[in-house]
């Protein structure tokens, strides 16, 4: 599809094949990471974009007015004391931070959601992140797993390191075992410089998160981990049914409890240092 500068006309063409090719299909995320910036952007700073910013850094740039609706903790009230009025402190956004993006292969990333597998939404939603953090001006790397490595990108800045994340997004297959979050651990390890660790996996064994939770927590002292966990839809499926006789009770039941242990699992990590999502 091409469309104009301005965007007043659309072209749209279509290719016949003769026979079976093997064709990358990239996530399309260009088209919607602008509307998905602007969400973003009104959730955390409401209609006054040009006094807020898009977030909050560290390091410290200006003071300003105070606006109702400013966060108090960022009121400097020395210089307010002083007669100037009511004043914030407001901070440059963090840039040219380093972003490691780790997506689970293991077996268990085979479920499917609808029709689509959920090893296929954790490549949509790095796509988006590695986009994100590019135009930002981040560095960003790969790592994927299963209970052995499958493939690793140091953390780099540039179109060129985008377009082989991609490249290897589009070539990420299941493994067959549960995966070994020590591999992931291990290598992070070895970064030199602090960095955002985002793990995509699934949220379907209390186990499995405790045995994460023992692998990364050690990486909090130098790193920021994020694990993005994906739900398990069958158990909502599960609790969502109703009880007609014993056994359907009995699967109501389970499922029950088995999201409760997930979910004291995933607070674990959250006191352990380790951020959810």
């Amino acid at each position: 599809r091409l469309s104009a500068g301005l965007g007043l006309a659309e072209w749209e063409y279509a290719l016949a094949l003769d026979q079976v090719q093997a064709i990358n299909c990239y996530p399309a995320i260009a088209s919607s990471i602008s509307a998905w910036n602007k969400t973003l952007v009104k959730q955390q700073t409401g209609p006054r974009l040009s006094l807020n910013g898009f977030c909050y850094g560290k390091e410290f740039d200006s003071l300003r007015p105070y606006v109702l609706g400013d966060d108090p903790r960022t009121i400097g009230w020395k210089r307010s004391a002083r007669g100037f009025g009511l004043l914030v402190r407001k901070y440059r956004p963090e840039t040219h931070q380093r972003v490691i993006v780790a997506i689970d292969c293991s077996r268990k990333m085979g479920c499917r959601i609808g029709n689509r597998s959920q090893i296929e939404y954790a490549a949509d939603a790095a796509a988006t992140l590695v986009h994100s953090a590019h135009l930002a001006g981040d560095e960003c790397g790969l790592f994927a797993f299963s209970h052995q490595l499958l493939s690793q990108i140091p953390p780099e800045r540039g179109s060129r390191q985008v377009n082989l994340i991609m490249e290897r997004l589009c070539a990420l297959e299941i493994g067959q075992l549960e995966p070994d979050y020590q591999l992931l651990a291990d290598w992070t390890h070895m970064s030199p410089r602090r960095s955002l660790l985002v793990l995509i996996t699934t949220a379907t064994n209390p186990a499995s998160i405790d045995g994460l939770r023992l692998s990364l927590a050690p990486l909090t002292r130098k790193h920021l981990p994020l694990v993005c966990a994906i739900r398990d839809h069958e158990l909502d499926e599960m609790q969502a049914q109703a009880a007609t006789d014993l056994e359907a009770a009995y699967v109501i039941s389970a499922a029950v409890g088995e999201t409760t242990k997930i979910a004291d699992s995933l607070k674990l990590l959250s006191h352990s240092g380790i951020m959810t999502v």
